[in-house]
């Protein structure tokens, strides 16, 4: 099973790697020193249903254990693929108390992990919601710390805060950028209760979470996102871009009087750029229909778009190559044209 698993994950975190790197207009990654050796919990924001995941794991090179919510194991040929991708379910109250109780087996498995040295991937808020915002951590990933240092206190376990900062949540050729925050070490004051060092411990995440992405609170979000989405410009470093958006919210939070900024517009006479739009436009179209009658939770709709996208486009490749082949007889020909899509597609990244 162990080297069953490898053969699968490998292979396909490198695929999803490559993937996204076509799906993003730009996907940068900082902070990756921060992450130390040994055992680590990943706390990572989520606002992207499981596209938090695969961005958070293709971003360093550690191989995480996914906590992932236990409804999509109910099938068992789905549970067997899901633990191949090291995925562990996570039932909540919703679904049922005996559902509930099979959390333990989740929480030693987690620890088996980590004991190991190894990385277990959680979001600490406990659902995604599609908002520049950091709603209030759970105390999952702190009992999972505590289980940890309790079964194994030599055990140096860190926890890393993670933060995923989307441009725009849904649209495709959009950016992205993955922070790794400075590890937040699982000791536990021994002078504390257990609830009070974990509310201690949640804290510290939190604030260790909050600097890497863009937080508009509840109380003003609805106001204060529509005048950043009219107002906001455009960095090309994405470091600086958060930077920039944070202090842009601030000031309007503060109630500034702000006058919008111009960016430079896109030019959309570059051929390269027009014949990755045409060799694209088929494979696109259909994503977008099976998208509009197949997802019913607008919170799935990037992460199932970029799966689509992951299976169809080669096959489309494939296709159109083929076609290509078909009438001209000339398999060089072919063959070139074949490379050149994905390599258009590479080559007008910075176009929107």
């Amino acid at each position: 099973m162990k080297l069953l698993r490898w053969l699968v994950y490998k292979p396909l975190k490198l695929y999803a790697f490559i993937c996204l790197n076509f799906y993003f207009r730009k996907y940068q990654i900082e902070g990756v020193g921060n992450i130390p050796q040994g055992p680590v919990i990943f706390a990572v924001n989520h606002q992207n249903a499981f596209l938090d995941a695969v961005l958070t794991a293709c971003s360093s090179s550690r191989n995480p254990w996914f906590v992932t919510r236990g409804d999509v194991f109910k099938n068992p040929i789905s549970a067997f693929f899901l633990s191949l991708l090291q995925m562990v379910p996570i039932y909540r109250f919703r679904d049922g108390l005996g559902q509930v109780r099979q959390n333990t087996k989740t929480f030693d498995k987690c620890v088996e992990v980590l004991a190991r040295g190894g990385v277990v991937l959680i979001f600490p808020e406990a659902n995604n919601d599609k908002r520049w915002t950091l709603r209030p951590l759970q105390r999952g990933v702190c009992r999972m710390a505590h289980q940890t240092i309790e079964q194994h206190p030599e055990l140096p376990l860190q926890i890393v805060p993670v933060g995923i900062q989307y441009e725009h949540h849904n649209h495709y050729r959009t950016r992205v950028l993955v922070s790794f925050g400075k590890p937040v070490s699982a000791v536990f004051n021994k002078s504390q209760s257990t609830p009070e060092a974990m509310e201690e411990l949640r804290l510290k995440i939190e604030d260790g979470l909050k600097p890497l992405i863009l937080h508009i609170p509840d109380s003003v979000y609805d106001s204060v996102s529509a005048q950043f989405v009219a107002m906001r410009g455009e960095e090309s470093n994405l470091v600086r871009q958060l930077k920039t958006d944070q202090e842009l919210v601030e000031k309007l939070i503060a109630g500034e009087e702000l006058t919008r900024e111009t960016t430079a517009k896109t030019d959309w006479s570059k051929p390269l750029f027009w014949y990755s739009e045409l060799n694209h436009f088929l494979p696109k179209t259909i994503i977008k229909i099976l998208l509009k009658f197949l997802i019913t939770d607008p919170q799935f709709q990037s992460s199932i778009q970029f799966a689509m996208g992951m299976f169809l486009l080669p096959f489309f490749y494939a296709l159109q190559s083929y076609f290509v082949y078909y009438f001209t007889g000339n398999l060089a020909v072919a063959l070139a044209y074949l490379v050149s899509i994905p390599l258009a597609a590479v080559f007008t990244r910075g176009e929107k």
